[in-house]
């Protein structure tokens, strides 16, 4: 544990890090007699190397809580303040509360490089299932393989709260639905481009001043107003495309290079959709079929739905595949975009949202016509 403490001690002052600013990391094995509470010092490394065990510390903004060993929880047990929290492989718990009044902090005036949340690679799901406020500027880094999840309703607390700039650099952090406190952040929140994030399971996430995304949206459930910037999407239903179903919004604005990726499967006839006003600048529209399929079942899908649909339209409109890529590309024909695979004819209406689906009346009529033209051809040659 010493050489893990010297290991994050060195990086951290190769960043310029203040002298006085320390690192607490957390132990594997709970001493006897002590609780799981994030600033028991018992806890931690740092502490029992002093002999200093009794009672509770105190961190400041300009502290780091290291988590990356044992299987046990870590409990939110006070409202006090960090500057950063790190999460490793090595740690088999999650971050929760025992009492849906301790709030954690986490702020990022004081100094800490990265202040907020680090996931660090090899992870896979984490949670953390206790309230934090994010004040000040703020990032969140997930280098693991799987979500950084707030609020799991498991536990029934939970929530992102706070207020500055929230910042989520990479991974996925998904904002889980039924907790007791919602999540009731208020800055702006930037989502960069090898960041995404999800509302899973229909949570409300629209109490933020600002929302900026060059990576992706991903969910079902309910945002604010949002800008997609070039480079940004959005996906509704979960990473893998599933769990088909509409994402919500206030105001969506789309601009030139973004996406927005819209799944279908034909086995269900299950269809995402856009829910909400949506402005839009440019960019491009792909409809996802799921599997090995290859078209739409006939009919007529709301694809953007609850609000108006405006702008300079699309840049591009595309069907694809979720394996093979690109199927057909729509052409424009003014506010109706068209397209034509495998004997059906696609028409998405821009005025109204609507994507048509019919089978070309032809398809199946001229090869029974062919045939009868050549047994016509056949028989008045032999009367000749």
């Amino acid at each position: 544990m010493k050489h893990q403490k010297h290991i994050y001690l060195t990086t951290l002052l190769a960043f310029g890090q203040a002298a006085d600013a320390a690192t607490f990391t957390w132990l594997a094995e709970r001493p006897t007699g002590t609780g799981n509470g994030w600033t028991a010092k018992a806890n931690y490394q740092e502490w029992v190397d002093a002999s200093d065990t009794a009672g509770q510390f105190t961190p400041t903004n300009a502290d780091i809580l290291v988590f990356d060993a044992g299987t046990r929880n870590a409990e939110i047990n006070n409202a006090n303040t960090v500057g950063k929290i790190v999460i490793g492989s090595n740690f088999g718990g999650s971050i929760g509360s025992t009492a849906a009044n301790n709030v954690g902090t986490i702020d990022g005036s004081g100094g800490v490089p990265g202040s907020g949340i680090e996931i660090l690679a090899g992870r896979g799901q984490t949670n953390i299932n206790g309230a934090l406020n994010l004040v000040g500027g703020t990032v969140i880094s997930n280098s693991g393989s799987a979500r950084l999840q707030f609020g799991n309703s498991e536990n029934g607390r939970g929530g992102l709260h706070g207020s500055g700039s929230l910042g989520i650099v990479n991974g996925i952090v998904a904002l889980s639905s039924g907790i007791t406190l919602g999540h009731s952040y208020s800055g702006d929140v930037t989502v960069g481009g090898n960041g995404a994030l999800q509302l899973y399971g229909g949570a409300v996430f629209n109490q933020y001043s600002s929302l900026t995304v060059a990576g992706t949206l991903i969910g079902r459930g309910a945002f604010g107003s949002a800008t997609i910037a070039n480079g940004g999407s959005v996906r509704p239903g979960n990473e893998a495309g599933g769990n088909r179903g509409p994402l919500t919004f206030s105001t969506l604005t789309l601009q030139s290079g973004s996406l927005v990726e819209l799944g279908y499967n034909p086995d269900n006839d299950n269809h995402d959709s856009i829910v909400g006003d949506t402005v839009v600048n440019g960019g491009a529209l792909e409809l996802t079929l799921a599997g090995a399929a290859a078209v739409f079942n006939a009919g007529s899908y709301n694809l953007f739905t609850g609000g108006t649909l405006a702008g300079d339209g699309f840049e591009f409109v595309t069907l694809n595949n979720e394996n093979e890529g690109l199927l057909a590309s729509f052409v424009n024909n003014g506010t109706e975009w068209t397209a034509s695979h495998l004997g059906v004819d696609y028409t998405f209406d821009f005025s109204s949202g609507v994507l048509t689906i019919v089978p070309e009346p032809g398809a199946s009529a001229l090869a029974l016509l062919g045939v009868s033209l050549l047994i016509l051809r056949r028989r008045n040659a032999c009367i000749s």
